[in-house]
């Protein structure tokens, strides 16, 4: 084990009980803590609490920012209690539009006057979810190009201007279309 800081790694949870099992796992900061089965655990910050074996932990309940620079890559299942969309998360459509892997996780606004379709295509990756806003009074029809759109009585219209739907990927080119929508 490698521990730098008071306490560091002496601990477990509860703050009083000794660290005793633990092994090749690290600890970094005041007062880091483990649990008896760490095993290449990682804990870093005053008073952070590691989660058992193979686990890493930056910061604690009190943390309120982190800031990683260059590219983040999740190898597996990547969680968050919450998410923030930033304006670069929102794409205004004026015309018709055939979505693309970029739109991954976006807001697509049709801002469009008359009548318009939003293209689902088949070279989306299983997982892809967006978000379509019909911001204009022209109605967006949601249309299949090559995979099936699965939705509540086969409604695939936005039912009126300031409606919704959201897009989801759930198997290869199947999509499960849900919102404000209209026959």
């Amino acid at each position: 084990n490698t521990a730098i800081g008071r306490e560091a790694g002496c601990f477990q949870a509860d703050g009083t009980t000794a660290l005793t099992t633990a092994n090749n796992s690290v600890y970094l900061g005041r007062d880091t803590r483990g649990t008896q089965s760490d095993s290449n655990s990682v804990v870093i910050g005053y008073q952070a609490i590691g989660l058992g074996a193979n686990t890493t932990v930056i910061g604690t309940s009190a943390t309120t920012s982190a800031k990683v620079w260059g590219a983040v890559t999740a190898a597996g299942t990547l969680t968050a209690d919450a998410y923030i969309l930033s304006s670069s998360g929102i794409q205004a459509k004026t015309a018709s539009y055939t979505l693309v892997a970029a739109d991954n996780g976006k807001v697509i606004t049709m801002s469009v006057a008359t009548a318009n379709t939003l293209t689902v295509p088949a070279s989306l990756d299983v997982g892809f979810n967006c978000t379509i806003i019909q911001i204009g009074a022209g109605q967006t029809t949601i249309t299949a190009s090559g995979t099936t759109l699965n939705s509540v009585s086969a409604f695939l219209k936005i039912s009126a201007q300031h409606g919704s739907a959201s897009i989801i990927s759930y198997a290869s080119n199947v999509y499960n279309v849900a919102g404000s929508l209209s026959a």
